[in-house]
């Protein structure tokens, strides 16, 4: 199978007329193997804190979901802000 050069963003914005963070984190998971299965090349996670919707405060954790569910797409995390992160 050839590979699509394309991605797909997850914000993972949670408003609270929406789907419950639970089941929303559950499909960006399935999202992101069915993704890779079909050839995308590449999954990208922003960092943001302090938002009232959930927008993805931790990157770093669900990068390492994805990547235990893909074979082949990069993640890419952009808007990492290094201060916040003890390594």
């Amino acid at each position: 199978m050839s590979e699509i050069r394309t991605a797909v963003m997850f914000d993972m914005r949670a408003p609270a007329f929406g789907a419950p963070t639970r089941d929303l984190y559950a499909a960006v998971l399935e999202m992101a193997a069915f993704a890779d299965e079909i050839g995308i090349s590449r999954v990208n996670l922003m960092e943001h804190h302090g938002s009232d919707d959930g927008y993805l405060p931790t990157p770093f954790v669900l990068g390492g979901g994805i990547a235990a569910r893909t074979k082949r797409c990069r993640i890419g995390l952009g808007a990492v802000l290094l201060p916040l992160h003890n390594p």
